[in-house]
C-alpha cells in the first residue's frame, strides 16, 4: 500500500527502501548491504517484541479462558 501511495523518496518507509535496494541490484547482488538493511529493518521489531512478549502472552491466554 505504501508503495502505491508514496511517490517521493524522502517519505518512503524502511521496508520500501529495502525493496528499492533489491530492485537497483537486479543483476549484481551486494548481499552485505542487503542483509545489513534487513537487520536495520528487523531490529526495532525484535527489540519491541522482547519487551512486550510477556504481556502479549498474558493477553492471549486471558482471551482463551472460558467463563
Amino acid at each position: 500500500m505504501a508503495l502505491v501511495l508514496v511517490n517521493r523518496k524522502e517519505f518512503r518507509t524502511l521496508p520500501l527502501a529495502v525493496a528499492d535496494l533489491t530492485q537497483t541490484q537486479q543483476y549484481q547482488a551486494d548481499y552485505g548491504a542487503l542483509f545489513a538493511a534487513l537487520v536495520v529493518v528487523m531490529a526495532p521489531m525484535l527489540i519491541a517484541y522482547l519487551f512486550v512478549k510477556d504481556r502479549l502472552r498474558e493477553a492471549m491466554l486471558a482471551g482463551a479462558v472460558k467463563g
